[in-house]
């Protein structure tokens, strides 16, 4: 079943003021947790960056950093190697996915689907793109109840925002960088997907020992 997704691009006063913006789609990006220089940035736990993905750090000035390929990530962790990358807490790393671009981004591989129709069967929207009208409203079609993010670019292809975090989709992570079983994931849901594996969604439960806990891979049943 398809969620439906309709909003309003709430900028400057005059009609039309931000008509014609392109408004797009992408999987849970991650939030800065503190500030660094380095080819290593800290962010919170809960994001979907694999290696492989590029990134757009937009910060609380509006400027934005397009990022080479992920090297490595870890639960709180995204490495480059060899680059280095200035952040600030609160910074946003907007997950491009496989971007093509090189010295900018081209903004399209985002590998969050969304539709112009409530059927998932219809041909997606190109590059997970929709165009704001004259009133600058927008609306689509997305599979499921996930949260994702938005980038706003405008009509001159400056980016204008982030919208981080609408609806609630589960976060992704790889076998060696999901989180440790805890209390703060008690009754909560992971996607875990590996290369050229079939993606695993596990759900953490309290073991049968109080206070500790544990991943149930939903499709085997095991621990």
């Amino acid at each position: 079943m398809l969620s439906h997704r309709q909003s309003n691009i709430l900028t400057g006063s005059a009609p039309g003021y931000a008509a014609s913006w392109d408004v797009y789609a992408y999987p849970i990006g991650a939030t800065i947790a503190s500030a660094s220089t380095g080819s290593t940035i800290t962010v919170e736990e809960f994001h979907s960056v694999v290696a492989g993905d590029k990134g757009l750090i937009f910060k609380s000035d509006g400027s934005t950093t397009f990022t080479a390929s992920v090297s490595s990530v870890g639960t709180t962790s995204i490495v480059f190697s060899p680059e280095t990358y200035s952040v600030v807490k609160g910074d946003l790393f907007v997950n491009l996915g496989a971007d093509t671009g090189t010295s900018k981004a081209n903004l399209d591989n985002s590998t969050f689907s969304i539709w112009q129709e409530s059927d998932p069967a219809q041909t997606p929207y190109a590059n997970s793109k929709v165009t704001t009208d004259a009133g600058g409203n927008y609306n689509y079609y997305y599979l499921g109840t996930g949260s994702h993010w938005e980038l706003i670019v405008d009509n001159t292809g400056v980016v204008r925002g982030v919208i981080a975090g609408f609806g609630n989709e589960l976060p992704v992570y790889t076998s060696t960088s999901e989180p440790k079983a805890a209390a703060r994931w008690a009754g909560k849901f992971i996607r875990v997907r590996d290369v050229a594996q079939p993606e695993i969604l596990k759900y953490c439960i309290e073991g049968t020992t109080a206070g500790t806990y544990e991943w149930n891979d939903i499709s085997t049943g095991s621990f």
